[in-house]
Protein backbone atom coordinates (compact mmCIF):
# COMPACT_ATOMS: atom_id res chain seq x y z
CA UNK A 1 0.00 0.00 0.00
CA UNK A 2 1.43 3.26 -0.83
CA UNK A 3 1.42 5.61 2.05
CA UNK A 4 2.93 9.16 0.57
CA UNK A 5 1.39 12.07 1.42
CA UNK A 6 0.94 12.76 -1.88
CA UNK A 7 -1.64 10.00 -2.30
CA UNK A 8 -4.65 11.16 -4.30
CA UNK A 9 -3.46 14.32 -6.10
CA UNK A 10 -3.93 14.37 -9.64
CA UNK A 11 -0.57 16.46 -10.02
CA UNK A 12 3.47 16.59 -9.19
CA UNK A 13 2.52 20.43 -8.48
CA UNK A 14 -0.41 20.08 -6.45
CA UNK A 15 1.47 17.50 -4.49
CA UNK A 16 4.50 19.10 -3.88
CA UNK A 17 2.09 22.23 -2.58
CA UNK A 18 0.57 19.63 0.15
CA UNK A 19 3.61 18.37 1.22
CA UNK A 20 5.07 21.64 1.79
CA UNK A 21 8.63 20.39 0.31
CA UNK A 22 11.37 21.65 -1.71
CA UNK A 23 13.58 19.39 -4.23
CA UNK A 24 16.48 18.26 -2.10
CA UNK A 25 15.99 14.51 -2.99
CA UNK A 26 17.24 11.81 -3.21
CA UNK A 27 19.67 11.10 -0.57
CA UNK A 28 22.13 9.27 -3.54
CA UNK A 29 22.45 12.85 -4.74
CA UNK A 30 23.56 14.37 -1.02
CA UNK A 31 24.66 11.27 1.25
CA UNK A 32 26.73 13.42 2.99
CA UNK A 33 27.30 11.42 6.27
CA UNK A 34 25.23 8.19 4.83
CA UNK A 35 27.44 5.62 3.47
CA UNK A 36 27.41 4.81 -0.33
CA UNK A 37 25.49 1.84 -0.31
CA UNK A 38 23.23 2.65 2.31
CA UNK A 39 22.33 5.69 0.22
CA UNK A 40 21.59 3.51 -2.84
CA UNK A 41 19.42 1.54 -1.18
CA UNK A 42 17.65 4.00 0.68
CA UNK A 43 17.00 5.50 -2.53
CA UNK A 44 15.49 2.24 -3.73
CA UNK A 45 13.19 1.99 -1.04
CA UNK A 46 12.06 5.68 -1.38
CA UNK A 47 11.55 5.38 -5.40
CA UNK A 48 9.46 1.71 -5.17
CA UNK A 49 7.79 1.92 -2.10
CA UNK A 50 7.28 6.17 -1.89
CA UNK A 51 7.16 7.25 -5.48
CA UNK A 52 5.05 10.00 -5.10
CA UNK A 53 6.71 11.62 -2.48
CA UNK A 54 9.98 10.79 -4.13
CA UNK A 55 9.43 12.24 -7.01
CA UNK A 56 7.58 14.98 -6.11
CA UNK A 57 10.10 16.05 -3.66
CA UNK A 58 13.59 15.34 -6.56
CA UNK A 59 15.91 17.52 -7.40
CA UNK A 60 15.62 18.76 -11.06
CA UNK A 61 19.61 21.15 -11.52
CA UNK A 62 21.07 20.01 -14.41
CA UNK A 63 24.15 18.16 -13.03
CA UNK A 64 22.85 14.55 -13.24
CA UNK A 65 26.22 12.58 -12.87
CA UNK A 66 25.10 10.88 -9.99
CA UNK A 67 22.16 9.99 -11.45
CA UNK A 68 23.43 8.35 -14.30
CA UNK A 69 26.08 6.65 -11.64
CA UNK A 70 22.71 4.99 -10.09
CA UNK A 71 21.76 3.38 -13.43
CA UNK A 72 24.67 2.97 -14.87
CA UNK A 73 26.33 0.58 -12.26
CA UNK A 74 24.06 -1.76 -11.95
CA UNK A 75 23.74 -1.85 -15.30
CA UNK A 76 27.12 -2.75 -16.11
CA UNK A 77 27.27 -5.44 -13.46
CA UNK A 78 24.23 -6.99 -14.59
CA UNK A 79 25.66 -6.57 -18.53
CA UNK A 80 28.84 -8.52 -16.68
CA UNK A 81 26.70 -11.12 -14.96
CA UNK A 82 24.66 -12.23 -18.72
CA UNK A 83 27.39 -12.12 -20.87
CA UNK A 84 28.56 -14.60 -18.54
CA UNK A 85 25.44 -16.75 -18.09
CA UNK A 86 24.84 -16.36 -21.54
CA UNK A 87 28.94 -17.62 -22.75
CA UNK A 88 28.09 -20.54 -20.46
CA UNK A 89 24.94 -21.56 -21.77
CA UNK A 90 26.84 -21.32 -25.20
CA UNK A 91 29.27 -23.79 -24.23
CA UNK A 92 26.52 -26.29 -23.17
CA UNK A 93 24.91 -25.92 -26.58
CA UNK A 94 28.02 -26.02 -28.50
CA UNK A 95 28.76 -29.62 -26.84
CA UNK A 96 25.42 -30.52 -28.36
CA UNK A 97 25.14 -29.39 -31.59
CA UNK A 98 27.73 -29.31 -34.28
CA UNK A 99 29.91 -26.02 -35.06
CA UNK A 100 28.51 -25.10 -38.88
CA UNK A 101 25.50 -25.05 -37.20
CA UNK A 102 25.99 -23.09 -33.92
CA UNK A 103 28.14 -19.95 -33.92
CA UNK A 104 27.28 -18.14 -30.36
CA UNK A 105 28.63 -14.85 -30.13
CA UNK A 106 32.08 -14.21 -28.51
CA UNK A 107 31.74 -13.71 -24.98
CA UNK A 108 33.89 -10.26 -25.30
CA UNK A 109 31.73 -9.20 -28.48
CA UNK A 110 28.60 -9.81 -25.72
CA UNK A 111 30.04 -8.22 -22.96
CA UNK A 112 31.26 -4.69 -24.90
CA UNK A 113 27.62 -4.53 -26.63
CA UNK A 114 26.13 -4.49 -23.12
CA UNK A 115 28.72 -1.94 -21.72
CA UNK A 116 28.14 0.23 -24.45
CA UNK A 117 24.29 -0.10 -24.22
CA UNK A 118 24.03 0.57 -20.60
CA UNK A 119 26.48 3.42 -20.98
CA UNK A 120 24.43 5.01 -24.01
CA UNK A 121 20.88 4.18 -23.64
CA UNK A 122 20.05 6.14 -20.76
CA UNK A 123 20.54 9.04 -22.79
CA UNK A 124 19.03 7.78 -25.48
CA UNK A 125 15.85 6.46 -23.74
CA UNK A 126 15.52 9.73 -21.39
CA UNK A 127 15.56 12.41 -24.74
CA UNK A 128 12.81 9.88 -26.71
CA UNK A 129 10.51 10.29 -23.18
CA UNK A 130 11.32 13.98 -23.35
CA UNK A 131 10.51 14.63 -26.79
CA UNK A 132 7.39 12.97 -26.21
CA UNK A 133 6.43 14.94 -22.71
CA UNK A 134 7.39 18.24 -24.69
CA UNK A 135 4.98 17.42 -27.38
CA UNK A 136 2.50 16.50 -24.63
CA UNK A 137 2.94 19.82 -23.24
CA UNK A 138 4.21 18.75 -20.12
CA UNK A 139 8.15 19.10 -20.38
CA UNK A 140 8.16 21.77 -17.47
CA UNK A 141 11.38 21.37 -15.57
CA UNK A 142 14.04 20.37 -18.81
CA UNK A 143 16.16 17.21 -19.50
CA UNK A 144 17.39 16.48 -16.87
CA UNK A 145 14.39 15.90 -14.65
CA UNK A 146 13.14 13.51 -17.51
CA UNK A 147 16.68 11.92 -17.40
CA UNK A 148 16.17 11.38 -13.39
CA UNK A 149 12.93 9.54 -13.56
CA UNK A 150 14.40 6.70 -16.15
CA UNK A 151 17.68 6.45 -13.99
CA UNK A 152 16.44 6.13 -10.76
CA UNK A 153 13.75 3.89 -12.19
CA UNK A 154 16.18 1.93 -14.10
CA UNK A 155 18.15 1.53 -11.21
CA UNK A 156 15.95 0.34 -8.47
CA UNK A 157 13.53 -2.09 -10.80
CA UNK A 158 17.63 -3.54 -12.09
CA UNK A 159 17.08 -5.58 -8.68
CA UNK A 160 14.02 -6.94 -9.90
CA UNK A 161 16.18 -8.64 -12.83
CA UNK A 162 17.37 -11.21 -11.03
CA UNK A 163 14.12 -13.09 -9.68
CA UNK A 164 13.87 -16.01 -11.38
CA UNK A 165 10.89 -16.38 -14.67
CA UNK A 166 8.86 -13.38 -12.87
CA UNK A 167 11.64 -10.41 -12.42
CA UNK A 168 12.02 -9.25 -15.59
CA UNK A 169 8.11 -8.94 -15.92
CA UNK A 170 7.78 -7.35 -12.37
CA UNK A 171 10.68 -4.93 -13.41
CA UNK A 172 8.91 -3.71 -16.79
CA UNK A 173 5.09 -3.39 -15.43
CA UNK A 174 6.07 -1.92 -12.36
CA UNK A 175 8.61 0.30 -14.04
CA UNK A 176 6.05 1.33 -16.41
CA UNK A 177 3.88 3.06 -13.50
CA UNK A 178 6.62 4.09 -11.63
CA UNK A 179 7.73 6.22 -15.08
CA UNK A 180 4.29 7.86 -15.18
CA UNK A 181 5.05 8.64 -11.38
CA UNK A 182 8.29 10.00 -11.82
CA UNK A 183 7.18 12.16 -14.57
CA UNK A 184 4.18 13.86 -13.37
CA UNK A 185 6.09 14.35 -10.09
CA UNK A 186 9.41 16.09 -11.55
CA UNK A 187 7.17 18.09 -14.30
CA UNK A 188 4.84 18.57 -12.12
CA UNK A 189 2.01 17.71 -14.16
CA UNK A 190 -1.49 15.86 -14.65
CA UNK A 191 -1.43 12.26 -14.64
CA UNK A 192 -3.32 11.91 -18.28
CA UNK A 193 -0.37 14.13 -19.87
CA UNK A 194 2.38 11.64 -18.11
CA UNK A 195 0.65 8.62 -18.84
CA UNK A 196 -0.10 9.15 -22.64
CA UNK A 197 3.65 9.84 -23.06
CA UNK A 198 4.97 7.33 -21.24
CA UNK A 199 2.27 4.66 -23.04
CA UNK A 200 3.77 6.49 -26.21
CA UNK A 201 7.43 5.44 -25.62
CA UNK A 202 6.52 2.32 -24.12
CA UNK A 203 4.91 1.19 -27.84
CA UNK A 204 7.84 2.86 -29.46
CA UNK A 205 10.23 0.44 -27.30
CA UNK A 206 8.23 -2.18 -27.93
CA UNK A 207 8.03 -1.38 -31.53
CA UNK A 208 12.00 -1.53 -31.85
CA UNK A 209 12.35 -4.65 -29.82
CA UNK A 210 10.53 -7.13 -31.78
CA UNK A 211 12.27 -5.24 -35.14
CA UNK A 212 15.39 -6.26 -33.29
CA UNK A 213 14.45 -9.89 -32.37
CA UNK A 214 13.29 -9.86 -36.19
CA UNK A 215 15.99 -8.81 -37.93
CA UNK A 216 17.92 -11.54 -35.30
CA UNK A 217 16.17 -14.59 -36.15
CA UNK A 218 15.80 -13.79 -40.08
CA UNK A 219 19.87 -13.58 -40.58
CA UNK A 220 19.75 -16.51 -37.84
CA UNK A 221 17.78 -18.00 -40.56
CA UNK A 222 19.30 -17.23 -43.13
CA UNK A 223 22.46 -18.47 -42.46
CA UNK A 224 24.34 -21.47 -44.08
CA UNK A 225 24.09 -23.95 -40.52
CA UNK A 226 20.63 -23.26 -40.37
CA UNK A 227 19.78 -23.99 -43.64
CA UNK A 228 21.98 -27.13 -43.09
CA UNK A 229 24.26 -26.61 -45.94
CA UNK A 230 28.36 -27.29 -45.50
Amino acid sequence: MDNDPTHGSDTGADASAETGLERSGPVWEDPRDVPLVTAFFQTVVAVLGRPKAAFATMRVSPSIGRAYLFTAVPGIVSAVISSALQGATSAIFSNFMPTDQYEPTPLGTQLMMGVVATAVLPFVFAAVLHLLLIVAGAAKNGYAATFRVLAYVGGSCSLFVWVPCVGALVALVWGIYLWTVGVRGVHETSTARAATAVGIFVAILLTVAIGVGLAMALSAMSSPGFRGEV
